[in-house]
């Protein structure tokens, strides 16, 4: 695995602008707290620290709910669990959704990873 997140991906490279949004759906079950702390990729985007790949955009992380996590872990690559967790993954987006709908009202441009 290259990367939990692939938040690399969505900073600003060789002088081209930044994205205003970036949407980071993390399965690996890192805290918010670990996934924002000096350093990281999403602190980075978030125009923190001194890399010069430094945005200045608004990351939302979605990260697994209880039920999700349930049946993610403790083996987040068992082919067993994908429908369990497809469908956990499934009641969570579509109880998300009407706030990432309002988060995404005014913003141009979105990375979502």
């Amino acid at each position: 695995m290259r990367s939990a997140v692939n938040a690399d991906l969505a900073a600003p490279f060789r002088g081209q602008a930044g994205y205003d949004l970036v949407i980071a759906v993390v399965v690996s079950g890192q805290t918010p707290e670990a996934l924002g702390k000096p350093g990281s990729k999403i602190a980075t985007l978030r125009g923190q620290g001194d890399s010069p790949l430094v945005g200045t955009c608004h990351v939302e992380l979605i990260l697994p709910d209880k039920p999700s996590r349930d049946q993610i872990f403790p083996n987040l690559f068992d082919p067993a669990r994908r429908a369990f967790c497809a469908q956990a993954g499934l009641a969570q987006g579509l109880a998300l959704a009407p706030a990432l709908k309002t988060a995404l009202a005014g913003y141009s441009q979105v990375f979502r990873l």
